[in-house]
């Protein structure tokens, strides 16, 4: 706002940013057992494995499913201290 009370007007040469992509989410049947052994050998609860990788319930639910975005995947490795490989599988079968 300038010193009269008005408002400048916005630059409108730049186009506004589009919105983020949103990550599809794989579904992985092995993952699951993955991702379930490596919790327990952890001690970890589902719920303490989500606070630890920073998900939320329902994204560490799908996950414990199978069901993964590669950012949960790596997240879900971070926090049980694996590489994404070892959690997720080769992709070069």
């Amino acid at each position: 706002m300038n010193d009269l009370g008005h408002v400048p007007h916005a630059d409108v040469s730049t186009p506004p940013a589009s919105p983020p992509r949103r990550e599809v989410a794989a579904a992985l049947p092995s993952l699951a057992l993955r991702i379930d052994e490596a919790r327990r050998a952890a001690g970890l609860d589902l719920y303490r494995l989500a606070i630890k990788a920073r998900l939320g319930q329902s994204t560490m639910r799908l996950a414990a499913r199978g069901v993964a975005t590669q950012r949960t995947i790596e997240k879900l490795s971070r926090a049980l201290g694996l590489t994404v490989e070892q959690l997720a599988g080769s992709t070069h079968g």
